[in-house]
């Protein structure tokens, strides 16, 4: 049983739209990068991770402490660094979710065909179209008919 691509198109921008209108999406996109001083507390514990390695291998380099323990050492630091990893990065957000957030409807209306793929692409991981069977007289609703994965975006 096939279905048509129009029918599928609607569903899936009727997803895009809701999505799109939460707060919580909304809020994840529109909110300043650093809110709140994340950013600048994970760039700190950062810095100070990385003097307390130096001082490690100044502490081998001058034989107070063993290379078998400064590996454990080591180990913990670079452990800690990495989890920090993606607080420190700046949050690069795609100007089309922006666009998306701020109004989804007048957004959508407003982009060629082109524009609109290059949203889709930015804003999902996966869209999968699921077999509904025979439909007959009954009314399937969207989220038996199309499942979205998002980036990132809240689930």
């Amino acid at each position: 049983m096939s279905r048509k691509a129009d029918l599928i198109e609607e569903q899936a921008t009727g997803l895009l739209m809701e999505h799109f209108s939460r707060p919580d999406v909304k809020a994840a996109l529109l909110s300043p990068p650093d809110e709140g001083g994340d950013v600048s507390r994970a760039r700190a514990e950062v810095q100070r991770l990385e003097r307390e390695l130096e001082q490690l291998y100044e502490e081998v380099r001058a034989r107070r402490v063993s290379r078998q323990l400064a590996a454990a050492d080591e180990e913990g630091i670079r452990a800690e660094l990495k989890a920090l990893e993606g607080r420190v990065r700046p949050r690069v957000v795609d100007p089309m979710l922006i666009a998306l957030a701020q109004n989804p409807r007048a957004a959508w209306a407003d982009w060629s065909v082109e524009q609109r793929r290059k949203a889709w692409r930015a804003a999902l991981v996966r869209l999968d179209v699921l077999p509904v069977g025979r439909v007959g007289r009954r009314q399937v609703s969207v989220e038996e008919s199309v499942r979205i994965s998002w980036k990132g975006l809240g689930s």
